[in-house]
Protein backbone atom coordinates (compact mmCIF):
# COMPACT_ATOMS: atom_id res chain seq x y z
CA UNK A 1 0.00 0.00 0.00
CA UNK A 2 2.12 2.74 0.92
CA UNK A 3 4.73 1.85 -2.16
CA UNK A 4 1.50 2.86 -4.27
CA UNK A 5 0.80 5.50 -2.48
CA UNK A 6 4.74 6.93 -3.31
CA UNK A 7 4.19 5.52 -6.69
CA UNK A 8 1.09 8.24 -7.28
CA UNK A 9 2.65 10.77 -5.53
CA UNK A 10 5.88 10.58 -7.66
CA UNK A 11 3.85 10.26 -10.61
CA UNK A 12 1.57 13.50 -9.83
CA UNK A 13 4.78 15.50 -9.08
CA UNK A 14 6.36 13.97 -12.35
CA UNK A 15 3.16 15.38 -14.54
CA UNK A 16 4.64 19.01 -14.98
CA UNK A 17 8.19 17.38 -16.33
CA UNK A 18 6.59 15.25 -19.04
CA UNK A 19 5.57 17.82 -20.65
CA UNK A 20 1.83 18.15 -22.54
CA UNK A 21 -0.80 15.63 -22.03
CA UNK A 22 -2.03 13.60 -25.02
CA UNK A 23 -5.44 14.99 -26.69
CA UNK A 24 -8.35 14.65 -25.97
CA UNK A 25 -9.56 11.24 -27.22
CA UNK A 26 -6.13 10.46 -27.36
CA UNK A 27 -4.28 7.72 -25.41
CA UNK A 28 -4.81 6.99 -21.78
CA UNK A 29 -7.37 9.86 -21.28
CA UNK A 30 -9.68 9.00 -23.46
CA UNK A 31 -12.94 8.20 -22.05
CA UNK A 32 -13.05 4.17 -23.00
CA UNK A 33 -9.50 3.74 -21.95
CA UNK A 34 -10.24 5.12 -18.48
CA UNK A 35 -14.08 3.19 -18.32
CA UNK A 36 -11.11 0.03 -18.67
CA UNK A 37 -9.00 1.10 -16.47
CA UNK A 38 -11.79 1.22 -13.72
CA UNK A 39 -13.24 -2.28 -14.36
CA UNK A 40 -9.80 -3.29 -13.95
CA UNK A 41 -9.30 -1.56 -10.76
CA UNK A 42 -12.53 -3.40 -9.74
CA UNK A 43 -11.65 -6.11 -11.01
CA UNK A 44 -8.23 -6.16 -8.77
CA UNK A 45 -10.30 -5.07 -5.45
CA UNK A 46 -12.17 -8.46 -6.29
CA UNK A 47 -10.16 -10.35 -6.59
CA UNK A 48 -8.16 -9.07 -3.50
CA UNK A 49 -11.36 -9.12 -1.78
CA UNK A 50 -11.83 -13.31 -2.84
CA UNK A 51 -8.41 -13.83 -1.64
CA UNK A 52 -8.82 -12.83 2.04
CA UNK A 53 -12.26 -15.42 1.88
CA UNK A 54 -12.14 -18.96 2.60
CA UNK A 55 -11.35 -20.61 -0.64
CA UNK A 56 -14.33 -22.45 -1.64
CA UNK A 57 -12.44 -25.94 -1.87
CA UNK A 58 -11.22 -25.87 1.26
CA UNK A 59 -15.23 -25.34 2.86
CA UNK A 60 -16.32 -28.53 0.15
CA UNK A 61 -13.31 -30.47 1.78
CA UNK A 62 -13.65 -29.59 5.44
CA UNK A 63 -17.68 -30.13 5.29
CA UNK A 64 -16.42 -33.78 4.72
CA UNK A 65 -14.65 -34.01 7.61
CA UNK A 66 -15.05 -34.54 11.36
CA UNK A 67 -14.75 -32.18 13.55
CA UNK A 68 -11.78 -33.01 14.93
CA UNK A 69 -10.02 -33.30 11.44
CA UNK A 70 -11.41 -30.01 10.19
CA UNK A 71 -9.24 -28.41 13.37
CA UNK A 72 -6.45 -30.30 12.68
CA UNK A 73 -6.63 -29.02 8.94
CA UNK A 74 -7.08 -25.04 10.08
CA UNK A 75 -4.47 -25.99 12.72
CA UNK A 76 -1.62 -26.62 10.06
CA UNK A 77 -2.98 -25.01 6.98
CA UNK A 78 -0.65 -21.47 6.74
CA UNK A 79 -2.99 -19.56 4.82
CA UNK A 80 -6.08 -19.70 7.39
CA UNK A 81 -3.34 -19.11 10.14
CA UNK A 82 -2.33 -16.17 8.18
CA UNK A 83 -5.95 -14.62 8.03
CA UNK A 84 -7.02 -12.40 11.03
CA UNK A 85 -8.57 -13.60 14.11
CA UNK A 86 -11.98 -12.42 13.34
CA UNK A 87 -12.02 -14.60 9.88
CA UNK A 88 -10.49 -17.38 11.57
CA UNK A 89 -12.98 -17.26 14.21
CA UNK A 90 -16.20 -16.34 11.89
CA UNK A 91 -14.84 -19.60 9.47
CA UNK A 92 -14.42 -22.09 12.80
CA UNK A 93 -18.18 -20.17 13.68
CA UNK A 94 -19.98 -21.32 10.51
CA UNK A 95 -17.77 -25.08 11.02
CA UNK A 96 -19.59 -25.78 14.13
CA UNK A 97 -23.09 -24.87 13.13
CA UNK A 98 -22.71 -27.12 9.85
CA UNK A 99 -21.44 -29.91 12.06
CA UNK A 100 -24.87 -29.45 14.46
CA UNK A 101 -26.84 -29.84 11.35
CA UNK A 102 -28.96 -32.57 10.42
CA UNK A 103 -28.08 -35.16 7.12
CA UNK A 104 -30.80 -33.72 5.42
CA UNK A 105 -29.92 -29.74 6.64
CA UNK A 106 -26.72 -30.33 5.15
CA UNK A 107 -28.21 -32.02 1.76
CA UNK A 108 -29.90 -28.55 1.63
CA UNK A 109 -27.77 -26.22 1.86
CA UNK A 110 -25.25 -28.06 -0.53
CA UNK A 111 -27.68 -27.70 -3.47
CA UNK A 112 -28.48 -24.20 -2.59
CA UNK A 113 -24.59 -23.82 -2.48
CA UNK A 114 -24.53 -25.48 -6.09
CA UNK A 115 -27.06 -23.07 -7.55
CA UNK A 116 -25.21 -20.25 -6.54
CA UNK A 117 -22.45 -21.31 -7.53
CA UNK A 118 -23.76 -21.81 -11.21
CA UNK A 119 -25.68 -17.68 -11.13
CA UNK A 120 -23.64 -14.91 -12.22
CA UNK A 121 -22.16 -12.51 -9.78
CA UNK A 122 -24.93 -10.35 -10.40
CA UNK A 123 -27.53 -12.66 -9.21
CA UNK A 124 -25.39 -13.75 -6.44
CA UNK A 125 -25.15 -9.87 -5.33
CA UNK A 126 -29.17 -9.40 -5.73
CA UNK A 127 -29.30 -12.37 -3.55
CA UNK A 128 -27.17 -10.73 -0.91
CA UNK A 129 -28.65 -7.12 -1.30
CA UNK A 130 -32.05 -7.27 -2.11
CA UNK A 131 -33.24 -10.93 -1.74
CA UNK A 132 -32.48 -12.34 1.40
CA UNK A 133 -32.89 -8.84 3.50
CA UNK A 134 -36.58 -9.04 2.16
CA UNK A 135 -37.00 -11.97 3.42
CA UNK A 136 -35.56 -11.34 6.82
CA UNK A 137 -37.74 -8.46 7.15
CA UNK A 138 -40.59 -10.19 6.94
CA UNK A 139 -42.34 -11.52 10.02
CA UNK A 140 -42.30 -15.38 11.28
CA UNK A 141 -45.46 -15.89 10.69
CA UNK A 142 -45.21 -14.54 6.68
CA UNK A 143 -42.06 -16.27 6.12
CA UNK A 144 -44.16 -19.56 7.05
CA UNK A 145 -47.14 -18.80 4.81
CA UNK A 146 -43.75 -18.07 2.08
CA UNK A 147 -42.16 -21.65 3.17
CA UNK A 148 -45.43 -23.22 2.74
CA UNK A 149 -45.76 -21.92 -0.59
CA UNK A 150 -42.57 -23.20 -1.55
CA UNK A 151 -42.98 -26.32 -0.52
CA UNK A 152 -46.02 -26.79 -3.06
CA UNK A 153 -43.93 -25.49 -5.85
CA UNK A 154 -41.11 -28.26 -4.79
CA UNK A 155 -40.98 -30.82 -7.14
CA UNK A 156 -42.28 -29.27 -10.36
CA UNK A 157 -40.61 -28.41 -13.28
CA UNK A 158 -40.47 -24.72 -14.91
CA UNK A 159 -43.41 -24.49 -16.27
CA UNK A 160 -45.53 -25.93 -13.78
CA UNK A 161 -44.14 -23.65 -11.24
CA UNK A 162 -44.58 -21.23 -13.51
CA UNK A 163 -47.86 -22.17 -14.13
CA UNK A 164 -48.21 -21.89 -10.55
CA UNK A 165 -47.02 -18.87 -9.81
CA UNK A 166 -49.43 -16.96 -11.90
CA UNK A 167 -52.26 -18.80 -10.48
CA UNK A 168 -54.90 -16.40 -8.49
CA UNK A 169 -55.81 -19.01 -5.95
CA UNK A 170 -52.04 -19.17 -5.32
CA UNK A 171 -51.10 -16.21 -4.94
CA UNK A 172 -54.02 -15.31 -2.78
CA UNK A 173 -53.41 -13.51 0.94
CA UNK A 174 -49.91 -12.54 -0.50
CA UNK A 175 -48.57 -8.98 -0.86
CA UNK A 176 -47.13 -7.64 -4.00
CA UNK A 177 -43.82 -8.05 -2.17
CA UNK A 178 -44.45 -11.45 -0.79
CA UNK A 179 -45.17 -12.89 -4.48
CA UNK A 180 -42.29 -10.81 -5.51
CA UNK A 181 -39.81 -12.48 -3.16
CA UNK A 182 -41.87 -15.83 -3.56
CA UNK A 183 -41.18 -16.02 -7.41
CA UNK A 184 -37.42 -15.22 -6.83
CA UNK A 185 -37.10 -17.70 -4.22
CA UNK A 186 -38.76 -20.30 -6.05
CA UNK A 187 -36.26 -19.52 -9.12
CA UNK A 188 -33.36 -20.55 -6.30
CA UNK A 189 -35.71 -23.99 -5.90
CA UNK A 190 -35.26 -23.13 -1.82
CA UNK A 191 -37.74 -24.87 0.28
CA UNK A 192 -38.15 -25.16 3.93
CA UNK A 193 -35.06 -26.42 5.43
CA UNK A 194 -31.80 -25.37 7.19
CA UNK A 195 -30.65 -21.95 6.71
CA UNK A 196 -34.45 -20.24 5.86
CA UNK A 197 -34.78 -18.25 9.16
Amino acid sequence: MKRHLIFVMLSILALPLCGSLPARGQGRFHPAAQMNRAERRQQRAAARMERRQMPAKWMSRLQQMTPAEQERFLENNRRFQGLPAWRQEEIRARLKQWNSLTPEQKQTLIRRAQILERMSPEERREIRQVILPAWQQLPPDRRQVLKEKLLQLRGLNDSEREKRLKDPAFEQGLSPQERNLLKELSKLRVGPGAGND
